[in-house]
C-alpha cells in the first residue's frame, strides 16, 4: 500500500497514484517534515520552475503532529501565489475555468495547515477524478510514508514548453490543471510508462 504526505497542490504524479491505486492512503498522523510538498508545491513559470511555499508559525513544527500545524499570515503569501499563478498561466487553454476555484481556496484563510492542504486535495478529486477516485482515505494511526521522488511524469503540453522544454519533475498538478484540464483522467489512463515502484520519493 502506498501511502502519501499531506501535500499543498501536489506533484502530478501524487494523484496519479491516487488514481491508478484506489488503495493509497494520506499520512496524517505524522509530524511536520520540514522542507517537502506538506507546504511546498512548484509551478512553471516564463522563467522555468518556481517553488510557491505556505508560511507557517514559527515553533518547532518537526515536534508536532501535522495536523496542528498553523499558517502563518503575517506576510502576503496569498496574493503572492494567487498572482505568481495568475502570470504564469494566463495563456493555458484552461486557466479560465479553474483560475477562480485555485483562487478562493488559495484564500480561504484556514488556521492549520492540514485543513488547507484536505480541502485543495478535495477539490482536486470532486473536480477531475471523482468517477475513478470516490473518496480520499486517511491514516487512522501513524503509517511511514512511502519513499517517492514525484519525479516520473508522462509527457503533456505546456504553456513554457518551446522555452523550457518539458519539465516534469516535481511539478505541481496546478500545471495539468491548467494545461489538460478536464481531460484529465484521459490523461492518466494512457499512462502507459507510469510505474509506482519507480517513482522514487
Amino acid at each position: 500500500m502506498t501511502i502519501l504526505p499531506i501535500a499543498y497542490w501536489p506533484p502530478v504524479s501524487y494523484i496519479a497514484l491516487l488514481y491508478l491505486y484506489p488503495k493509497t492512503k494520506i499520512e496524517v498522523c505524522e509530524n511536520y517534515q520540514k522542507k517537502s510538498i506538506r507546504n511546498k508545491c512548484q509551478i512553471i513559470t516564463g522563467n522555468g520552475p518556481k517553488t510557491l511555499s505556505v508560511p507557517l508559525l514559527k515553533g518547532k513544527h518537526g515536534s508536532l503532529p501535522i495536523t496542528e500545524v498553523k499558517i502563518a499570515y503575517h506576510e502576503a503569501w496569498q496574493e503572492n501565489h494567487i498572482n505568481t499563478i495568475k502570470t504564469a498561466y494566463s495563456n493555458a487553454p484552461y486557466y479560465q475555468y479553474y483560475i477562480n476555484s485555485v483562487e478562493h481556496l488559495i484564500r480561504s484563510s484556514d488556521t492549520y495547515l492540514y485543513e488547507l492542504n484536505s480541502q485543495i486535495l478535495e477539490w482536486i478529486r470532486g473536480t477531475f477524478v471523482n468517477e475513478q477516485v470516490s473518496t480520499i482515505e486517511y491514516t487512522q494511526t501513524f503509517q511511514s510514508v512511502t519513499n517517492l521522488n514525484f519525479s516520473q511524469t508522462a509527457h503533456y503540453s505546456q504553456v513554457y514548453q518551446q522555452r523550457h522544454g518539458f519539465i516534469g519533475e516535481n511539478v505541481s498538478i496546478l500545471d495539468l490543471i491548467f494545461n489538460v484540464g478536464y481531460e484529465i483522467p484521459f490523461y492518466f489512463d494512457n499512462w502507459s510508462n507510469f510505474v509506482a515502484n519507480k517513482i522514487t520519493l
